[in-house]
């Protein structure tokens, strides 16, 4: 389900940075530090989109700021 709300916040917000802090916020509101299930939770979408988990194309991420979804 995590995937799914995490796919929905990217696409709504396409082509431009979803900060870590907004999607943690947002997506796990009250269950302290996300950070590793917020990796686990990108590596799942990049695989299931059949984006290159070595060189991402479609969800990339933003060094030291986030995400961004590039849609092909």
């Amino acid at each position: 389900m995590r995937e799914f709300e995490l796919l929905h916040l990217l696409m709504l917000h396409a082509r431009r940075v979803v900060t870590r802090h907004q999607i943690n916020r947002l997506l796990w509101s009250g269950e302290g530090d996300a950070s590793n299930s917020l990796n686990v939770h990108i590596r799942r979408l990049r695989r299931r989109l059949g984006d290159n988990l070595r060189k991402p194309s479609i969800i990339v991420s933003v060094r030291g700021m986030g995400y961004r979804l590039d849609p092909p």
